[in-house]
């Protein structure tokens, strides 16, 4: 395993190159699972397009009930895919591979993971409404109400008491 590891990279490229001779589902499983294997190698070194590319060719010859199969290798897919679209600008593709991961996985704890990665995107992306609208769901799981306000009403509203507040101290010093 530490020779394969050592060299994932090129064994998962003569394995994709002969991709077209996979016939089992077993095969499918392996090629699979090496691809993910090369995709956390080559995000471990900041080639984030690699590292989705791996994944791609990894999920294109995926096996059709994974998610009944290997639950684990299927989340663990998704959760890096879903991560490895966002590092490479794609916001879209990377929610979609969230989202099915949050609606296939059945541990709590897992879509919690997969909500909190979705709440830093957003984050990321000044999508501050819908952060908080992801972040409502992942709390539901666990039966927190988060109260439902207009946020962008109420952080102006807070930054104008702000602003006020260091103006009258600006003033007084």
């Amino acid at each position: 395993d530490s020779d394969i590891d050592c060299n994932i990279l090129d064994v998962a490229g003569h394995y994709n190159a002969a991709a077209s001779l996979i016939q089992s589902d077993a095969e499918r499983l392996e090629l699979t699972r090496v691809n993910l294997r090369a995709s956390r190698r080559a995000k471990r070194s900041a080639a984030f397009v690699a590292a989705r590319d791996y994944l791609r060719s990894g999920m294109e010859v995926m096996i059709s009930d994974l998610w009944e199969q290997e639950p684990t290798l299927a989340y663990e897919l998704f959760k890096e895919r879903g991560e490895l679209e966002y590092l490479n600008g794609e916001f879209n593709n990377a929610q979609a591979f969230v989202l099915e991961a949050i609606e296939k996985v059945e541990d709590v704890f897992r879509q919690c993971e997969l909500y909190r990665m979705l709440i830093v995107q957003y984050t990321l992306l000044a999508d501050y409404n819908q952060a908080i609208n992801t972040a409502r769901d992942g709390l539901a799981l666990f039966g927190v109400q988060l109260h439902t306000v207009n946020y962008e009403t109420w952080s102006e509203e807070e930054f104008a008491t702000i602003s006020a507040a260091l103006n009258l101290s600006f003033i007084n010093i």
